[in-house]
């Protein structure tokens, strides 16, 4: 089967797990020794694209939020299966389903889904899309006259104080911040020209799936420092932009960064 294909039936089959526990009321749920929130639809989702990719690429391994296996496999299925789960544990739907399929820990393809709005976002052959629409960045630069719209989520963990970063792009570059609490999501937005940047402090590879798809659409994605990401292994923060604020962005993390 296409990986693409593959892609979009495991989105199709991932809503149908989201769709049934949103504004459940009794939904289970936890917290992981790293005290972020883990759902039954997570554990679910990510047992199910196991389980499929056994049964449809029996040689790949699957690298997962919640669980992996067969890690030394030449070809690996990152996912993360409910990227933003506290805002799916709260009822607000900014959140998402990510996979991506990497050859050697090169990006071969990337697929993000919506169940509320039904966008499918893909990143295929260097190309970009939503619903099979081209995409692209935006074009924005960082002028005190044109009001930017910016993605920022940090956690109390962060090495840099993003908060003072916030402060210092509203206070004096004339952003706008929003915080929908998922990054991927925030990454499709950057991807789609709604966003002109998304910064994050986040480290886990999986939460980095859609920068395939920002730099697809033209846009550019590193570390904090600057570092390319990995979706592999652990990054010190997070940063996806159109590609024409990158480096201003970089610049401006380093006077709040230790």
């Amino acid at each position: 089967m296409n990986h693409v294909e593959f892609c979009k039936q495991l989105s199709k089959k991932a809503e149908d797990i989201m769709l049934k526990y949103f504004l459940n009321q009794s939904l289970e749920k936890s917290n992981k020794s790293d005290q972020t929130l883990v759902t039954i639809a997570d554990l679910q989702i990510n047992k199910l694209v196991i389980e499929e990719v056994k049964k449809t690429y029996p040689t790949h391994g699957v690298q997962g939020e919640e669980e992996s296996f067969n890690l030394e496999s030449e070809y690996l299925w990152v996912v993360d299966p409910i990227d933003g789960t506290s805002m799916f544990d709260a009822g607000i739907p900014t959140n998402v389903f990510a996979i991506a399929l990497t050859k050697n820990k090169e990006p071969i393809c990337a697929c993000v889904y919506s169940p509320y709005t039904k966008q499918l976002w893909l990143s295929e052959n260097g190309k970009a899309s939503c619903n099979e629409i081209p995409i692209s960045c935006s074009m924005q630069t960082l002028d005190k006259s044109t009001r930017v719209l910016i993605g920022v989520c940090t956690n109390k963990s962060s090495n840099y104080n993003l908060h003072k970063v916030s402060e210092y792009l509203t206070d004096k570059l004339n952003v706008s911040i929003l915080n929908l609490r998922s990054t991927i999501y925030m990454d499709m937005l950057v991807a789609s020209g709604k966003l002109a940047a998304n910064i994050s402090y986040t480290n886990q590879g999986h939460d980095y799936i859609g920068s395939i798809i920002v730099e697809s659409a033209g846009g550019k994605t590193s570390t904090i420092k600057g570092e390319k990401i990995n979706l592999h292994s652990l990054n010190n923060g997070y940063v996806s932009s159109n590609g024409v604020i990158h480096s201003q962005l970089l610049e401006v993390l380093k006077m709040f960064g230790n």
